[in-house]
């Protein structure tokens, strides 16, 4: 599970908007449903945060210390395992994993 900042908007998760239509929710939105929160990890509609990954979303967690980063570019430095950065240019979220000291971004 990943974490969420403090001043993200978390809203409760609907399937279809008040018209009828399908929900369009972007990469890096949060919600929240039965009691669990979700973030999806690519622009997604019509699956539930239940479906994890395979329906664009991700369980997310207030209680773990985790940066996230929303820019154009990863962050230079400081960065930990397990850290979070959405490229706002492609869309992408990424995660920076660790393996005998080399640390990368990797697109989830």
């Amino acid at each position: 599970m990943t974490h969420i900042p403090d001043n993200t908007e978390v809203k409760e998760f609907r399937i279809r908007e008040p018209n009828g239509n399908v929900k369009k929710y972007k990469a890096g939105d949060v919600v929240h449903k039965d009691g669990k929160n979700y973030r999806a990890i690519r622009n997604t509609s019509g699956y539930s945060p239940e479906h994890g990954t395979k329906g664009g979303w991700q369980e997310v967690n207030k209680n773990r210390i985790t940066k996230f980063t929303d820019n154009s570019s990863p962050p230079e430095y400081g960065a930990d395992e397990g850290d979070e950065w959405f490229d706002n240019d492609s869309g992408i979220l990424f995660t920076f994993i660790s393996k005998n000291g080399i640390g990368q971004w990797v697109e989830m």
